[in-house]
């Protein structure tokens, strides 16, 4: 569901005005929530949409400069910054579209480009979050097989073939979606939607893509981190056995054992499996809640029968309380995008090391107090070094000088 979906649903007062009246009086308890809700949604949408986008961007440029590019979890992660804001960008514009009334995504030609990249960067985004964890889950329980599944030849080519497969699966708008122009009181209104032999075909797509972009890739990411943590906890017992006995033997010789400690803990090993698995642990957590609503939407829906008019009306103008949870859900599933710069920088040493590097040392070369001392002081002592060596030289030449006119005058 994308940003125009979210505020259709929201929007119960886009129907003919008889039929609020009809309704008003079953509406009052729910109104104010709705109202409440759908400016949440307007705010929060653009805010953290330019939030997420400028920090992937941020966080793309570090993980493609020569220092991180050389590993594969990199490039994986980097495609996944470019794929988030791919997604994130067509739902701000989408919400531009739909609250300001532009409607430029539903004209023939946007509504079809939409609709694919809309897709396919939403399928990018949650395989290359698989990709990261599978990763992970090779450096840790497969420490051997490190060398030959994680290097960036593979990695090029798993980001390769997921584009390939995302382009295959979700074609599909080209040649369905359709703008079409709907009569609406004295104005008409174009609408994209899909054309109506394509109804089942669509029932199969929603079926497919909850399947390819939902179940399947939760429950690979869960099953992987059951067998990250599993292998993490044996890991720590058996280097919690090894520290004692090498305590104990260090006591022995009279010396401590504090340095093995710390060389384990700051292995380089151990700061990428950190980061990757906080990667896919904020994404289960944030993405969790929407995952479940949609899930319980395609495979349990819920078509209550109303019992008159009345209720009728109200069902078409109030969204149940189904649309408003999954609202709310996908508001948090955005929180998503918006903290991966954040779980860089808090988990990822060596990306926290470039990130400063690249966007704060010419900063602090070139404008900070401290580094025009800096260079200062690292000419004065140039220039005394220059000043000494002169000296030295002349003193060189004085003695030589003197002894040739002590020969001359003799």
């Amino acid at each position: 569901m994308d940003a125009s979906d979210r505020l259709s649903t929201l929007s119960y007062n886009e129907q003919p005005p008889s039929n609020l009246s009809l309704a008003s009086s079953g509406m009052s308890n729910n109104t104010a929530f709705i109202l409440v809700l759908k400016n949440i949604f307007l705010v929060s949408t653009p805010t953290i949409c330019v939030t997420a986008v400028t920090g992937n961007v941020l966080a793309f440029f570090v993980f493609v400069s020569k220092s991180l590019r050389r590993t594969s979890c990199s490039w994986y992660l980097a495609a996944r910054s470019v794929s988030d804001s791919g997604f994130l960008i067509f739902n701000f514009l989408s919400w531009l579209s739909e609250t300001f009334s532009l409607n430029f995504i539903h004209l023939a030609g946007m509504c079809q480009v939409f609709v694919f990249f809309t897709y396919l960067f939403s399928f990018l985004s949650v395989w290359l979050t698989v990709v990261v964890t599978l990763e992970n889950y090779v450096r840790i329980c497969r420490p051997f097989s490190v060398q030959k599944f994680c290097n960036t030849l593979i990695a090029r080519n798993t980001i390769l073939v997921l584009v390939s497969v995302g382009i295959l699966l979700y074609n599909f708008p080209f040649w369905v979606n359709v703008s079409v122009a709907t009569s609406y009181g004295n104005s008409t209104l174009v609408w994209c939607k899909f054309k109506d032999e394509f109804k089942a075909f669509m029932k199969a797509v929603l079926f497919v893509d909850t399947l390819t972009t939902l179940v399947v890739p939760s429950i690979l990411i869960v099953v992987l981190m059951v067998a990250i943590t599993f292998s993490l906890i044996k890991s720590l017992k058996r280097q919690s056995r090894l520290q004692g006995v090498g305590s104990r033997s260090a006591c022995t010789n009279g010396e401590t054992g504090g340095g093995g400690r710390g060389r384990s803990k700051s292995s380089p090993q151990a700061k990428v499996t950190r980061m990757l698995f906080a990667v896919s642990f904020f994404f289960i957590l944030l993405n969790g809640p929407s995952h479940f609503i949609r899930a319980y939407r395609v495979f349990l829906p819920v078509n209550p029968t109303p019992v008159n008019q009345t209720s009728a009306d109200h069902q078409a103008l109030s969204p149940g309380v189904e649309e408003q949870a999954q609202v709310f859900c996908e508001m948090i599933y955005y929180l998503c995008f918006a903290v991966n710069l954040v779980i860089y920088l808090t988990f990822g040493r060596s990306f926290r090391k470039q990130f400063k590097e690249t966007y704060f040392s010419y900063c602090l070369r070139h404008n900070s107090p401290s580094g025009c001392s800096e260079m200062t002081a690292m000419s004065t002592v140039r220039l005394e070094e220059i000043e000494n060596r002169n000296e030295d030289q002349a003193a060189l030449i004085e003695p030589n000088a003197n002894k040739d006119n002590n020969n001359t005058g003799s």
